[in-house]
């Protein structure tokens, strides 16, 4: 029998950035702001923002079908917010 990796629990989905995620992102971590999934429970995530060594947790909780759209939302919308 094949070796066929077993979904995970953990699994968060896929999404695939397009070229304006991948910009946003890129200058976001150059300009100190940072933005990751962080583990609540089995299948959701809270996304956590640092901003300058200050972290703030989003109220929401995600599922692995969102967290990644969201997460590259959140890259887009400070990147609009603070570029020059």
């Amino acid at each position: 029998m094949p070796n066929i990796p077993m979904s995970s629990a953990w699994s968060m989905g896929k999404y695939l950035p397009t070229e304006e995620d991948m910009k946003a992102a890129s200058w976001c971590l150059n300009n100190n702001i940072r933005i990751s999934p962080y583990p609540e429970a089995t299948g959701s995530w809270w996304i956590d923002i640092e901003i300058n060594g200050k972290v703030n947790r989003s109220p929401y909780k995600y599922s692995k079908l969102n967290v990644w759209q969201t997460l590259h939302e959140f890259y887009r919308y400070y990147y609009n917010k603070y570029k020059k």
